[in-house]
């Protein structure tokens, strides 16, 4: 039977500030007023199957091969009504609404791609409404969840529902999924590991 590993990386792009392990919202005064996003895990292995047993995804001519939940989370010392938060260093894919798997891994390019979904931000423990606006397109609809990022771009975070008195502005989570995707034609025939490079960082 042909194996397939699937192995889902984050590389920050900020990682000059403290290291691989950890996605940036700020370094040093280069940032804005929040402190360091953790990205928790860094690392999730989603799985490793047989490539013939992938169920179909709802994308066609994709399999589905695994999901992973992460977290992102920051603490701000100031309290604005609204907040962004800048993603850069993704790929849009072939097909619309998917982004492309880091170019490091040999051939995952062509192999699947992965779609990043946030499912929640919660600002002060409150779901806020969000929206995304990809470079050079036009922004999305505000929703509390789920939103598809399907590639650089601008999370808008409306804050105006959170009290502005206290703390309750100033700690942020985004709670996010990455599906791994992979195309029904394509046929492994070694361990292929996917990687998806983001970064994190508010202008």
């Amino acid at each position: 039977m042909q194996m397939i590993n699937l192995v889902r990386q984050v590389a920050p792009v900020a990682a000059a500030c403290l290291g691989a392990a950890v996605l940036m919202l700020g370094c040093g005064t280069a940032w804005a007023a929040c402190g360091v996003v953790t990205f928790v895990p860094t690392s999730v292995d989603v799985g490793s199957q047989g490539a013939s047993a992938l169920p179909a995804a709802d994308v066609a001519g994709y399999k589905r091969a695994g999901t992973s939940a992460v977290s992102l989370r920051a603490s701000c010392d100031d309290v604005p009504d609204a907040r962004q938060i800048s993603f850069d260093s993704l790929l849009a894919g072939d097909t619309a609404g998917l982004v492309r798997w880091g170019s490091a891994a040999a051939g995952a390019s062509t192999a699947g791609a992965a779609r990043l979904t946030v499912q929640q931000a919660s600002v002060g423990g409150v779901a806020v409404p969000m929206t995304f606006t990809p470079t050079g397109g036009a922004v999305s609809a505000a929703t509390q969840g789920p939103l598809a990022l399907t590639g650089n771009g601008v999370l808008g975070l409306d804050l105006r529902g959170v009290p502005s008195t206290g703390n309750a502005r100033k700690s942020l989570a985004l709670t996010m999924q990455i599906q791994t995707l992979i195309k029904s034609s394509f046929v492994p025939t070694t361990s292929t590991p996917f990687r998806a490079d983001m970064g994190v960082s508010v202008p």
